[in-house]
């Protein structure tokens, strides 16, 4: 079964790696206090990420909001 907080956590970190994006730099841009970040990319928040937070986040990314959600790492892994 897909843990999609992990999938969204280890997407998010590719992007920002991808694209030079900080910590602090994704945070300016979707206004998302450093708690909200912090779950995010931890993969284990309490609470799950609500839609307006993955389309706020994709857009600070540049990608679709699937792209966060989508377990393609894992699948390009096992090719």
């Amino acid at each position: 079964m897909t843990n999609i907080r992990k999938n969204i956590a280890a997407n998010t970190r590719f992007f920002m790696d991808h694209q030079k994006i900080t910590f602090t730099e994704l945070q300016a841009i979707t206004q998302f206090g450093t708690t909200t970040i912090e779950s995010i990319l931890s993969g284990n928040g309490a609470r799950g990420i609500t839609i307006v937070t993955l389309e706020s986040l994709a857009s600070a990314l540049n990608v679709a909001p699937g792209d966060l959600v989508d377990d393609w790492q894992e699948s390009e892994e096992k090719n």
